[in-house]
């Protein structure tokens, strides 16, 4: 599965790295997801976002629009609010606990990506 994370710490990355075992192929950036940067994610079939609860209906079409179809957020659960408006454009929301380290937080993502992917076949 192709997918990006954003707004990624170096010691997030390594964890995520090691734990994808090269099974997906991820990409990372350290800026924030935005109308700037939200061109790195055509072609991406998954996000990873520290938050979510930001997301604009304007970044959410162009996530829709590039291809995206779920976000995994490594640092709350989203608020209702935003998982009822992403369902509006066909993208799907989950989460990590905030409360786990970020290496726990990384086997996480990646456990979710894979049921992702056996999910598309």
């Amino acid at each position: 599965m192709k997918a990006i994370a954003y707004n990624i710490r170096k010691q997030e990355k390594e964890y995520l790295v090691k734990a994808n075992a090269k099974k997906h192929e991820l990409t990372f950036i350290s800026n924030e997801l935005n109308d700037d940067t939200v061109i790195y994610s055509f072609d991406k079939e998954a996000l990873i976002l520290y938050t979510v609860n930001s997301l604009s209906p304007e970044l959410l079409l162009k996530l829709q629009e590039f291809g995206v179809k779920r976000i995994i957020s490594r640092a709350d659960k989203p608020s209702n609010a935003i998982v009822h408006l992403a369902r509006g454009y066909g993208i799907f929301i989950n989460y990590v606990h905030n409360s786990l380290t970020d290496e726990k937080k990384a086997l996480q993502i990646i456990k979710q990506l894979d049921r992702l992917l056996d999910a598309s076949f």
